[in-house]
């Protein structure tokens, strides 16, 4: 992780069994974030481990999620500066000139659009996004609107879904409709011994 504060956030999932935590670590040149999601799906119990690193501009450079329990294997997403996509070291040319990942099972990655958008209220931006459907585990383009609603909320819509995101002052998802909530949360300064 970087030298900067690091955030330590729970979810529970409000519509069937579900948690996330994640550790976020943010710096000038990089976000780093690693978690892992407790869900469950048509009575199966998932155990989903992800990390995912951006470069200074919010663009996400790499992703690596490892469903545990389930026949599905490691998945492993690559951008480069030119908007070129690998899957597993191979070319993804589909996902070229998508910006960011969104794991299907997580509410973090909704906040990694907005810190990259930065949109102030009133505003809204179209995007295309790499999306790791759940529980199929498979990589997709999503077309994603978010508007900014106020200083703390955004409405975020895709493909006929929409979910109102409740945000911190870090642009942290802290509710994500009726789907997921932050039960607890910690701030370490990672540059104290």
């Amino acid at each position: 992780m970087t030298n900067g504060p690091v955030d330590r956030i729970l979810w529970q999932r409000l519509d069937k069994p579900g948690l996330e935590w994640c550790e976020i670590s943010r710096s000038p040149d990089r976000t780093q974030v690693a978690g892992v999601a407790l869900v469950a799906h048509a009575g199966v119990p998932y155990r989903i481990e992800y990390a995912i690193e951006t470069d200074a501009a919010g663009r996400t450079r790499r992703a690596v999620i490892r469903p545990a329990g389930t026949t599905e294997s490691t998945i492993e997403l690559k951008a480069d500066d030119d908007g070129r996509w690998s899957m597993n070291g191979v070319a993804t040319p589909d996902l070229a000139g998508c910006l960011d990942v969104d794991l299907g099972f997580s509410p973090m990655t909704n906040s990694l659009p907005i810190w990259r958008l930065g949109l102030a209220p009133g505003e809204t931006r179209a995007i295309r996004a790499a999306w790791v459907r759940f529980p199929e585990f498979t990589v997709e383009v999503l077309r994603q609107t978010y508007e900014r609603a106020d200083q703390f909320t955004y409405l975020y819509r895709s493909d006929g879904f929409e979910a109102s995101l409740s945000i911190d002052n870090e642009g942290i998802v802290e509710e994500y409709g009726s789907y997921w909530r932050v039960v607890a949360r910690q701030r370490l300064d990672a540059t104290k011994p």
